[in-house]
């Protein structure tokens, strides 16, 4: 069985390669018609700009590549008579569609698993190279609600989970109970933590011989949870989403 298998998986491998590249390089190479004269004139930003080309056209090549590669390699194996050769041999037809389908599989693992890494960044990273001339972009303001909060973001830096200048209203009632500043703030696990700022607290009477206001100073505050920062870009954007 072990001999059926290298013979048809090396069938399949090739042409899938040979399809895979082939593809690959004709998406590329009509992108970079298309985008020749806006692409930067840095080299490096050249170089990097192919090669998240090439990532973002994964999703397109990659299934047709694996279906092609499986018709291409039962068409070669009919006419060479392997097919004859292996049913001979006591193979079954069930195998010969089989091992194809365990590298199809095989390589969607990949994919997906990709997929959780900057991998799927890719084609962001090639839309900012070709209109800002650089990989990472950086949104402008933003002004949000997120559950009984207000988020004003001065500066989003996108892939790298972290913003500047962070404002936090905490809305109570429909009055303003806490004020939060931070001048920078990176999303870790499931909240956002907020560096060099100081969170106000507000009185909930505004009555003489009561308590005033609080200002205290932080070097780190945990706040934000759930408030992930692919919704920010998204809202940074001009995406559609619904934050409540």
């Amino acid at each position: 069985m072990w001999i059926f298998f290298r013979f048809i998986s090396g069938i399949y491998l090739k042409n899938f390669f040979i399809i895979f590249f082939s593809l690959l390089g004709f998406y590329c190479g009509i992108d970079l018609l298309l985008n020749f004269k806006d692409l930067p004139k840095a080299a490096n930003l050249d170089l990097l700009y192919i090669m998240f080309l090439s990532f973002s056209a994964v999703p397109y090549v990659l299934p047709i590549s694996l279906i092609f590669a499986l018709v291409v390699s039962l068409i070669s194996m009919i006419r060479a008579n392997e097919f004859v050769s292996l049913y001979a041999l006591g193979l079954s037809r069930n195998y010969v569609i089989l091992f194809p389908f365990l590298w199809a599989l095989f390589f969607c693992c990949i994919y997906i698993g990709l997929n959780f890494t900057s991998f799927a960044y890719a084609n962001d990273y090639k839309r900012n190279i070709l209109k800002n001339g650089t990989i990472m972009n950086q949104s402008g303001e933003v002004f949000l609600k997120f559950n009984n909060n207000f988020v004003y973001i001065s500066k989003i830096n996108h892939g790298q989970n972290s913003a500047q200048n962070i404002k936090i209203f905490n809305i109570n009632d429909l009055n303003l109970s806490s004020f939060v500043s931070a001048k920078n703030a990176h999303f870790e696990g499931e909240s956002w933590i907020l560096r060099d700022g100081n969170i106000t607290l507000l009185p909930k009477n505004y009555e003489l011989a009561n308590d005033g206001l609080k200002i205290q100073d932080f070097s780190e505050l945990k706040s934000l949870e759930g408030f992930k920062p692919k919704i920010i870009e998204g809202v940074a954007s001009n995406s559609d989403y619904s934050i409540s």
